[in-house]
């Protein structure tokens, strides 16, 4: 196919064919992530040629692409950083309607979703059921159109969903995902970070996701026997080693009572040596104060040492 070398990469003759540009023009495509939000964007784009809003990243960070030429007057006018990015294609935008179904049809394969997953067109930002035309639609739809990416994630949280594991490099959705929700309950962690060990991260995922008394199955970690192998030149000989299969058992979710007794009593006997001390005193007021702070803290303490 040509799709990535020519028509969306490359000569970028999609936009050529889209913005009516001849044959001998050169077409200047950049795009780049501004730290700007979606609805200045809009109001700034209206009325231009060659540039456009391509990815609504967070509530105050897009993607916009074009024309070299009008992509830094837009710039110029939304008076923001911009980061320019490199090698990606002309999509996102109606430059693909040139070459929408050789898009399409690149994309249709047999599809076999499993069983009790939720599946999400990134641009309809809502549940769907997979097939192979269904999944092609989404794809194509969303070459075609401005991809808000805070509004699928918000629409997944409103739907129930509150832990988001990316599984893909970078963490940059990770990063996303925390400012779109912002100090709403949730838990957003990648599977591969950048100067982090790909086995330290998986493990870390997998403790968090116990801690959150989700089930976790952690066999896969651990061999199940030892099988003793040898080429048949019997110059090597391999052996799997490793511990049995290990069982979690999910963190108790009520303390026990003995120790919430004993948090009371503590906190009534530190309570009374304070009116005993202060009853006579000029400055009781003050003092009574400091030692209901200091009543506090050891409560606080002792509760910390407990979840510990």
């Amino acid at each position: 196919t040509r799709l990535f070398s020519q028509d969306l990469g490359g000569s970028c003759d999609a936009a050529r064919l889209t913005w009516g540009a001849g044959s001998d023009e050169e077409i200047n495509w950049q795009l780049g992530v501004v730290d700007c939000p979606a609805d200045k964007v809009k109001a700034n784009i209206a009325g231009r040629k060659r540039v456009y809003l391509m990815i609504i990243n967070t509530p105050s960070e897009c993607i916009i692409g074009g024309d070299g030429d009008a992509l830094l007057s837009l710039v110029k006018d939304l008076d923001c950083g911009f980061h320019p990015l490199e090698g990606v294609t002309t999509v996102h935008c109606d430059v693909v309607k040139a070459v929408e179904e050789a898009y399409r049809d690149l994309h249709l394969f047999d599809t076999h979703p499993p069983q009790g997953l939720a599946f999400y067109s990134g641009v309809a930002a809502s549940q769907y059921d997979v097939t192979r035309e269904s999944a092609a639609d989404s794809i194509v739809r969303q070459a075609l159109e401005t991809f808000d990416y805070t509004k699928l994630i918000n629409a997944a949280y409103e739907d129930g969903f509150r832990i988001f594991i990316e599984m893909g490099p970078g963490a940059s959705c990770s990063r996303m995902i925390g400012q779109i929700l912002g100090e709403r309950q949730h838990i957003a962690r990648s599977a591969c970070v950048n100067g982090q060990s790909d086995h330290g991260n998986v493990l870390r995922i997998l403790a968090q996701l116990n801690t959150e008394r989700l089930p976790v199955d952690l066999s896969s970690l651990y061999s199940s026997g030892r099988v003793h192998r040898q080429t048949e030149d019997k110059s090597t000989l391999s052996v799997d080693v490793g511990k049995a299969p290990i069982v979690v058992h999910l963190p108790e979710q009520s303390q026990n009572e003995s120790t919430r007794v004993a948090n009371k009593e503590s906190r009534a006997d530190i309570l009374e040596c304070t009116q005993v001390q202060t009853q006579n005193n000029p400055m009781s007021a003050i003092m009574e104060n400091m030692m209901s702070m200091d009543a506090a803290h050891a409560e606080t303490q002792t509760t910390f040492l407990r979840v510990a």
